[in-house]
Formats: structure tokens, sequence, C-alpha cells
């Protein structure tokens, strides 16, 4: 519940499936007994969401040349 209250300002899509994966994370944290796969997967999920972001917002404004 912690980590979709975490996320409710992004919206309802993000905070309804944000529940699902903190319960996967927390399984997760408590399979390896350490923070650090959850950690790294939310990184990556997180960077690979902004790079998607920015590619749109730069073919929004340059055009589909990307």
């Amino acid at each position: 519940a912690l980590y979709a209250y975490a996320h409710l300002h992004k919206g309802a899509g993000e905070s309804f499936g944000s529940a699902f994966m903190g319960v996967a994370f927390a399984l997760m944290t408590l399979d390896t007994g350490a923070i650090w796969a959850a950690f790294v997967l939310h990184w990556l999920i997180a960077a690979t969401g902004e790079q998607v972001s920015i590619r749109a917002q730069l073919r929004r404004f340059k055009g589909p040349a990307l």
C-alpha cells in the first residue's frame, strides 16, 4: 500500500499498477534477502519510461527524424 501511495501523484493507472509491483518487489526482496534486485528493476523501469517520454517529446518538437 505504501508503494502505491507514493505513486498517487502520477495518476490512477500508475497507482493501480504500482500496487501489484509493490507486492512483486516485496516478494523479490524477501526471496533475495536484499533490496538491490528490486531497486535495480525499479530504476530500469523508471529510466526506460523517462527515455520513452523524452523521445516522444523530441519527436513532437522536431518531427519523426529520430
